[in-house]
């Protein structure tokens, strides 16, 4: 089985922009993750992008 290192990567991002204080704020939150979601994984469609940011914001 093959790991999916794009996950990996979108969640360090995620990570680092917290502990970096840019996300206390859902909007900007949401805003960052999208980016973070759509550089790595850019086929994906906007359903699956707004589930995705929905994990990681919440």
């Amino acid at each position: 089985m093959q790991t999916d290192f794009r996950a990996i990567q979108i969640a360090q991002m995620v990570d680092f922009y917290k502990h970096q204080g840019l996300m206390q704020h859902e909007t900007d939150a949401r805003f960052i993750v999208t980016n973070i979601i759509k550089f790595y994984i850019p086929t994906l469609t906007d359903f699956t992008i707004e589930c995705l940011v929905d994990m990681y914001v919440r």
